[in-house]
Formats: C-alpha cells, sequence, structure tokens
C-alpha cells in the first residue's frame, strides 16, 4: 500500500475551498477593532453623560450666585437706607441739643452742635430738602447779643424745616 502524501496547501488555496473560515490575523484584527470601538463608545458615553451632569451643576451654581447677589444688593440698599436714617436722627439730635445749649447760653456749644449737624446731613443722601437745610446750617453764626431768643428762633426755625423735611419712621 502506497500512501500518498498530502500536498501541501498554500494559505490561500485553504481559503479557497473554506470559504467561512477566515484567516487567524483577519479574526485577531476585527476583534481587536470591535474591543477597542467598543471601549471608544463607552468612554464617549461617560464624556457625555460627564458633560450633562456638570452642565446642569454649574448651571445651577450660576443660578444660586445670581440669587445671592441680588439678595446682597437688597441688603447692602437697606442698610445703605437705615445708616442714612440713623445718620438724620443724630442730626435731628444735635439740633435738639443745640436749642438745649442756647437755653443755658452756651453760644459756642451750640454752634458746634448746629456745625456737626450740617456735617452729619450732609454725609446722608437722599432728601434735597434735608441738602439744602445743610448748607443753611453751615451759615447759621450764633453769637451771643442782648437777646438770647433770637438766635433760639433761628435755630427752631431750622428744626422746623428738618422736621418738615423728614419723612415720619414707619411702624
Amino acid at each position: 500500500m502506497s500512501a500518498k502524501p498530502n500536498p501541501p496547501r498554500s494559505p490561500q488555496a485553504g481559503a479557497a475551498a473554506d470559504p467561512k473560515k477566515k484567516p487567524a490575523t483577519e479574526s485577531r484584527t476585527q476583534r481587536t477593532i470591535a474591543i477597542v470601538g467598543g471601549v471608544l463608545a463607552g468612554l464617549a458615553t461617560l464624556y457625555g453623560v460627564g458633560r450633562f451632569q456638570g452642565h446642569a451643576e454649574t448651571q445651577a451654581a450660576d443660578q444660586r450666585t445670581q440669587e445671592a447677589e441680588k439678595q446682597k444688593e437688597r441688603a447692602t440698599s437697606e442698610f445703605d437706607a437705615q445708616r442714612d436714617r440713623a445718620i438724620r436722627l443724630e442730626a435731628r439730635r444735635r439740633l435738639h441739643l443745640a436749642l438745649i445749649a442756647l437755653d443755658d447760653r452756651n453760644y459756642g456749644i451750640a454752634e458746634g452742635h448746629v456745625e456737626r449737624a450740617a456735617t452729619l446731613l450732609e454725609r446722608a443722601k437722599g432728601l434735597p430738602a434735608l441738602d439744602a437745610l445743610a448748607a443753611d446750617l453751615r451759615g447759621v453764626k450764633l453769637a451771643p447779643s442782648g437777646e438770647p431768643s433770637a438766635s433760639r428762633e433761628k435755630v427752631f426755625v431750622l428744626v422746623k424745616r428738618f422736621d418738615d423735611a423728614l419723612p415720619p419712621a414707619e411702624p
């Protein structure tokens, strides 16, 4: 019995003989490409989800910041209004102290209180009538004279203007 040796096959001949069977290198390359493609698609998906979540959190933080800035502006304006009101009330107190000093015939002290009231009214903002009063207070000179009621009347007229210009406090 004589055995016939099988002739060596070439890779092309094997592929032609079995069309379903692919060479090992092609199969490994396709599998690697598929794995790399899947990993890249997963990474892209994760990146997109992270960007979406980050964008939503950033928008929420921006909105909170804007609300905090608005609240700060409201608080600042309210504080400024209250500070100006306190300054005006201190100026009114100084005018009252000037009247008391005139009753005691302390003209220098009374004039000092009037000057301080003018300075305080210049610092407070918001009421033009009080700004004009501050300018008028700067021009007041209280000199001792034979009639102290003239100086007192001068300051009292300024106090009356002040009271007319200052709106009453809200309850």
